[in-house]
């Protein structure tokens, strides 16, 4: 018979695998992060061979988008919320993947920082649509009497985007 507590953390895991979603928590003063079991099946990584710190979180962020995210960190545990961010990572298998984060400072009782939590999620199927349909909205305007243009764009998982250039 399952507890609570274990339906709660089975109904969490099973939600960020439907939603390519994660979490993190990190504390200020160590350089380890604590990963959902969602952070690690989206970055690839197992934790039976992968410990998360900052440099090696860093190391897995793409070289252009580090500076982003260090000072998106710094933010947050200036106390600070920002907005979510959008950054590209690099799988060992070389393959890209865009992650959207958000996170939020965690606060003792007296309101002092003493780490930050957050989300990650997968969204590169969501990118890579937004990349099609600029092509086609590109190739659109280079036909110049075209009464109009329109696209359709199916991604592996069987979701279609209709794209549609009108006179131009």
């Amino acid at each position: 018979v399952q507890t609570a507590t274990e339906e709660r953390r089975h109904n969490l895991a099973r939600a960020e695998t439907m939603a390519r979603l994660g979490h993190f928590r990190s504390t200020v003063g160590t350089t380890e992060f604590n990963w959902s079991e969602g952070t690690y099946r989206i970055t690839g990584k197992s934790p039976e061979s992968f410990t998360p710190t900052l440099s090696s979180v860093l190391d897995f962020i793409h070289p252009d988008d580090r500076p982003i995210l260090e000072q998106y960190r710094r933010d947050v545990l200036a106390g600070l919320d920002p907005p979510p961010m959008t950054l590209r990572a690099v799988k060992d298998d070389g393959q890209i993947i865009y992650i959207k984060s958000w996170s939020a400072p965690v606060r003792a009782n007296d309101g002092t920082v003493t780490g930050m939590f957050g989300t990650l999620q997968d969204v590169t199927a969501h990118r890579q649509a937004e990349e099609a349909l600029l092509e086609v909205a590109s190739v659109a305007r280079l036909v110049p009497h075209a009464a109009g243009v329109a696209a359709v764009v199916t991604h592996e998982s069987g979701a279609q985007l209709l794209g549609a250039a009108g006179h131009v």
